[in-house]
């Protein structure tokens, strides 16, 4: 009996380390302009393409991760700048929990980094609806990701992966509009 249950036990252990173990870099291939769906940040986006894993064809990245925290929640001491990029470690003292809870993750999936949102706004409204960019330093399996962070820390209300790359938006001054609409028949009745 105790043998069955060793052999039990050391099966889910060795389930749950190839689960969560790295992929190794050979398998991982930069997804093609023509293979990412549209919109996507294809600069960040690899597939595993060793078809014996057991995460053939799945999608890796190591930045554009979003997580939304409740409100008045903010893991650090201060609204984060676009470019301003904090680790774990500086996680505010106040949230000692979320701070274990994330040096605990950095075990299984190496250095996590945090940024500020893309657009800034008034910290009134980044207390209101708090959301910090996380990124790492080696290729995570987005699904896995999204599942494990909501799963593992209570504060963390919402993780997604932002596969959209802004696109910024410009008015071309010298372009030529006047002919660009087209009616038909012309003249138009009604």
């Amino acid at each position: 009996m105790k043998t069955t249950l060793l052999l039990v036990a050391a099966f889910l252990f060795a389930a749950s380390i190839a689960y969560s173990a790295p992929v190794t870099d050979s398998c991982l291939k930069l997804l093609h302009w023509d293979q990412a769906p549209p919109g996507w940040n294809k600069d960040s986006v690899m597939r595993n393409e060793c078809p014996g894993s057991p995460f053939y064809g799945q999608l890796f990245a190591k930045k554009y991760f979003r997580l939304a925290f409740p409100p008045n929640f903010y893991p650090f001491d201060h609204i984060l700048d676009t470019n301003e990029i904090k680790s774990v470690s500086d996680i505010d003292s106040s949230h000692l929990d979320l701070l274990n809870r994330f040096i605990g993750l950095q075990d299984t999936f190496g250095l996590i980094y945090f940024q500020g949102n893309q657009l800034n706004s008034a910290d009134s409204i980044e207390y209101l609806n708090p959301m910090i960019r996380m990124f790492f330093a080696e290729y995570q399996l987005i699904s896995y990701i999204e599942k494990q962070f909501t799963n593992t820390i209570d504060s963390v209300i919402d993780i997604n992966f932002l596969s959209g790359a802004p696109i910024p938006a410009a008015v071309l001054e010298d372009m030529p509009f006047e002919n660009s609409i087209v009616l038909y028949p012309n003249p138009v009745k009604n």
